[in-house]
Order: structure tokens, then sequence, then C-alpha cells
């Protein structure tokens, strides 16, 4: 995150860097709350704790900006493009 935060504060293009930023920080909030949803039990599931409503909304966090599998799609397709070049 910090250094696509610095490519886009610098100006250079950061396509790359912000689309692995992105997935990875909707699938770890989306692991965390998983987590405690599993350790919770039934009670993470219940509306007696915050935890069901946060589980509610990290699914759709990862789509807002973007599907993770359309961020990957596009880091791959970079990497390979990056690749070739080097040829």
């Amino acid at each position: 995150m910090w250094r696509a935060c610095t490519e886009l504060d610098e100006g250079r293009p950061g396509a790359q860097h912000t689309s692995i930023a992105k997935t990875f920080a909707a699938e770890a909030v989306h692991r965390v709350v998983d987590r405690a949803v599993q350790i919770c039990g039934a009670l993470g599931v219940s509306a007696d704790a915050p935890l069901s409503r946060l589980y509610r909304e990290v699914r759709p966090f990862r789509i807002y900006d973007g599907p993770s599998e359309t961020h990957r799609w596009a880091i791959a397709r970079r990497a390979v493009k990056a690749r070739a070049a080097l040829r």
C-alpha cells in the first residue's frame, strides 16, 4: 500500500501496485472478520454482536472498488506484458 501511495503521490503510474493493494486489503479484512465470526460461533452471526453486521458488509467491500478477480486478472496481464517487454 505504501508503494502504491508513493507512486501516485509522485505522479507515476500506480495501476499495478494499487490493484495489488486493493485486492490484499479487501481479502485481509474478509479473513479477519471471518475468523472472528468463527471464534465467536453462533454469537458471531447473531444480532447480539456487531460481527454479523461486519460480516454482511465485508463481502460487498471486495466488490466496491472492482472485484478481486478483475484486479487479479489485471495484475497478471501487466506482469506478463512486463516480462514480454524484457525479451
